[in-house]
């Protein structure tokens, strides 16, 4: 496997780990909120019970991280990579409605195009207008919450979706207080303050504010140490506690859409499909190195292998074909091969025993032997646990 091609991995994984966001700042509570202790805003979220809204999501990334060229893959805005390379950067708008878990609908909000994820039930829709394909999935019976969504999706950066995974992470090596009540789309908050109690570390804190009334998470913010503002975080400004119509999770694909069935999320199929689908990469298991916030995760990057050519090439046209088929495909992939290394040499920089690539929340190191080593920490700490 060519350095280029090993890389192109670790670039998804980089937008997979860090595809979020941050909202405006929030003004602080103007009437004063009784005070609540951290065991109690803990609590309070874990319990909350909110079924219904509908509302809109500002969000903003100021990672640091480098702009991301175009390689000409022709890959769907509707592709998870793509869109969380989207999320890496500026601002973005979503709109969401949900009634119960079986009923969701997020947009992902151009000035002239719309990305969506629509749940009514055991149907699921997936539509971008900017390329006029709805992608239609089926799920089973009785199919949890979780289920509706893919590994990757405008509904996955919503305020209680991360906060849910940050929540869950607290151990003793985090410390937990509250800080300042706060306002968040126009409604009173307490501010619950997530800290690693470590410096190795680059995460300073998390903020999750949590709506007074309802105890619903409705700004989550990461600050990145040496920086005043946050570095990623995700918030309603408008937000609606009322069930929304039932019309809003009817989704019916425009007359000029091309529908395709698509793969159910968690690698289940949709009726009819294709059972040949290509097999994903063997990571084997990550190896974990260090502990708690300062944890490395390590992974092998497999060999890909050469695509084969038919051997029954007896007829003298059909051989030419194949031979011209192979030549071309050969040109695409050096062409390919060259624009990705491009692509790695402005997104990292050199270092002992490869390359590394650097934001303010997450370091990547692409070691020369094939390993991807993946943290919250600086690089050197990477490098230092390649060896």
């Amino acid at each position: 496997m060519t350095r280029s091609s090993r890389w192109l991995v670790p670039i998804a994984a980089l937008a997979l780990i860090g595809g979020g966001v941050a909202a405006s700042a929030a003004a602080t509570a103007d009437q004063c909120l009784p005070d609540r202790t951290p065991a109690e805003l803990l609590a309070a979220v874990a319990t909350a019970d909110v079924q219904a809204l509908s509302g809109t999501i500002t969000t903003e990334a100021d990672l640091g991280f480098p702009t991301l060229p175009d390689l000409g893959t022709g890959a769907s805005s509707a592709d998870p990579q793509a869109l969380l390379t989207r999320l890496l950067a500026g601002e973005n708008t979503i709109r969401v409605w949900t009634d119960g878990p079986e009923q969701f609908r997020a947009a992902l909000v151009d000035d002239f195009a719309e990305l969506q994820i629509v749940r009514n039930g055991e149907d699921v829709w997936t539509y971008s207008s900017s390329e006029g394909v709805a992608t239609r999935y089926a799920l089973p019976a009785g199919a949890g919450p979780g289920d509706q969504k893919a590994e990757v999706g405008p509904e996955s950066v919503t305020p209680g979706a991360l906060a849910d995974q940050a929540l869950e992470a607290i151990d003793p090596t985090t410390e937990v207080t509250v800080g300042e009540t706060q306002v968040v789309a126009g409604r009173d908050a307490h501010t619950l303050v997530i800290a690693p109690r470590t410096e190795e570390t680059l995460v300073d804190r998390i903020e999750i504010a949590v709506d007074a009334d309802s105890s619903l998470p409705v700004q989550f913010q990461i600050f990145a140490r040496g920086q005043d503002g946050a570095a990623f975080s995700t918030g309603f400004t408008s937000l609606d506690l009322t069930a929304p119509d039932a019309s809003v999770f009817d989704f019916t694909p425009p007359a000029d859409a091309t529908v395709t069935d698509g793969e159910l999320f968690g690698g289940r199929q949709a009726p009819g499909q294709d059972a040949a689908m290509p097999a994903l990469p063997d990571f084997g298991m990550p190896r974990l190195i260090g502990s708690d916030w300062s944890t490395v995760v390590e992974l092998s990057v497999p060999a890909s292998g050469a695509a084969s050519v038919p051997e029954d090439t007896t007829d003298a046209t059909d051989a030419t074909d194949a031979t011209d088929a192979t030549d071309a495909t050969d040109a695409t992939g050096a062409t390919d091969a060259t624009d990705a290394t491009a692509m790695l040499d402005q997104l990292s920089q050199p270092v002992a025993g490869g390359r590394a690539i650097s934001t303010a929340l997450l370091s990547i190191l692409l070691t020369d032997d094939g390993r991807v080593l993946v943290g919250a920490v600086p690089v050197d700490t990477l490098v230092a646990a390649s060896r």
